[in-house]
């Protein structure tokens, strides 16, 4: 729980559940929302604002300056104090397969996360509730106290919650805006911590799925309509808002080696430009980003219940579960062409038109070709993680004979045998493929544990 990722994650995955911001069934963006990003000043800092509207009206407002950071949210009743209960589950959270979020707890933690990050670097956190309809004002302030040494514990900055309950007259008459149900119950998270803003742009936005889209022409997916799906993330569109004159206040300075060293762990750049950014690699669990990929530079994103991440601090998963999570999707892929290509290379170094008596000119060939395909081969570039698929029968044979096409029964052999013209061998593989077991021919450096 350092930095300010963590407390992030769970004010957003609070607001994502609430509001339904990610469609559940094809974990994408909701289809009736639009992202709408734009900028203004205040002063000498510019102001970053995300809104998530449905038609004309926006459900969620999102404000970050470099040390702030705003969450509006309509059709958000206050909560009550019971809320405030630590070890208490929700259940409407823990049984539920449609919402990130599984106990109910996570905001109590980031706010004690935030505030360990000391009186220098946090500000404090309002949770300001608006019920216009009843002219009523609920404000929570998540503030510091301190308390006195008693008996062997010393004394220390502790975190206490207030609440305020006033009555509300700047909003007791509505007006037309207003009257929208929307517009009656709002509820305003404020967060002021240094550098908040700028950690919610760099880090958190290209971890979290309602911010960005992906070309559905480069994944591998379950389903036309979503769903689980595996991606490059090198090849996905920029994100909406990370351009330079958005980030311009909240970039790092260059001097400092520690914020490069940052910079270098957050999400991927577009060449040409060290702003633009991308969706950050690694393993996404209903829409949120967990930990890194075993496939580097990809995208793994599961929802659903396939997939869960492995406690409440949702910094893993379980490595079997996540196997047979990928296998779920190369099995139920909905582009056997697409996903054909990509593991064509595992039946090593492609043929050449190359002379066959000229050995050295034909070995070089293939070693060459084959690396080309390694490099730009993007599902490929974690062999250990694929051959756990392999090494289990039943994913194995349907690559082989659903996706690389294979026949069954077939006999592994070395394409020189497919190709001679020694009669003997031709007549073998003649009267093989007779009685159901056709010769496959095999490149050097095929996969072993697939062949």
């Amino acid at each position: 729980w350092t930095g300010h990722w963590p407390a992030i994650r769970e004010l957003m995955q609070n607001t994502i559940d609430h509001l339904g911001l990610l469609d559940p069934r094809t974990g994408r963006r909701h289809a009736a929302l639009h992202l709408r990003v734009t900028t203004e000043n205040d002063g000498d800092e510019v102001v970053v604002i995300h809104q998530f509207c449905c038609k004309d009206e926006p459900i969620c407002t999102i404000r970050t300056k470099r040390d702030s950071l705003v969450i509006e949210q309509l059709y958000t009743y206050p909560l009550p104090s019971r809320a405030l209960d630590t070890g208490v589950t929700d259940e409407t959270k823990f049984n539920s397969t449609s919402t990130a979020g599984g106990f109910g707890d996570g905001f109590k933690t980031a706010a004690l996360a935030l505030h360990s990050l000391g009186e220098n670097r946090f500000d404090g956190m309002t949770w300001t509730f608006d019920a216009r309809k009843e002219k009523r004002r609920i404000v929570w302030f998540f503030e510091s106290d301190e308390r006195e040494a008693v008996g062997r514990f010393s004394k220390s900055r502790v975190l206490r919650v207030r609440i305020e309950n006033t009555e509300n007259n700047s909003t007791a008459s509505l007006d037309d805006d207003g009257n929208k149900m929307g517009r009656a119950y709002i509820m305003t998270q404020t967060v002021k911590a240094k550098d908040i803003g700028k950690s919610f742009l760099i880090e958190a936005v290209p971890r979290l799925q309602i911010f960005w889209d992906v070309d559905e022409s480069t994944i591998i997916g379950t389903s036309t309509s979503g769903g689980d799906y595996i991606a490059p993330a090198l090849l996905q569109p920029p994100i909406p808002g990370t351009d330079a004159s958005s980030l311009t206040s909240m970039m790092p300075s260059p001097a400092s080696s520690s914020t490069r060293r940052r910079k270098k762990a957050t999400s991927p750049s577009l060449p040409g430009n060290n702003n633009i950014r991308q969706p950050e690699a690694g393993i996404y669990v209903r829409g949120i980003w967990v930990r890194k990929p075993p496939i580097p530079d990809t995208l793994m994103c599961f929802f659903g219940s396939r997939l869960q991440v492995s406690g409440r601090d949702r910094n893993d998963v379980h490595e079997e579960e996540l196997v047979n999570a990928a296998a779920h999707v190369i099995r139920k892929c909905n582009n056997l062409g697409r996903l054909r290509g990509l593991l064509e290379p595992l039946r090593g170094s492609c043929s050449t038109n190359s002379s066959m008596d000229d050995d050295t000119k034909e070995r070089r060939k293939k070693r060459r070709t084959r690396g080309n395909m390694e490099q730009n081969n993007w599902l490929l570039k974690s062999p250990r993680f694929l051959n756990q698929l392999w090494m289990m029968e039943k994913h194995r044979n349907y690559v082989l004979h659903n996706v690389l096409q294979i026949p069954q029964n077939a006999i592994f052999v070395s394409s020189r045998t497919t190709k001679s013209s020694d009669p003997f061998l031709r007549w073998a593989s003649d009267f093989l493929q007779k009685k159901g077991a056709p010769l496959a021919p095999i490149e050097p450096g095929s996969n072993r544990y697939l062949f």
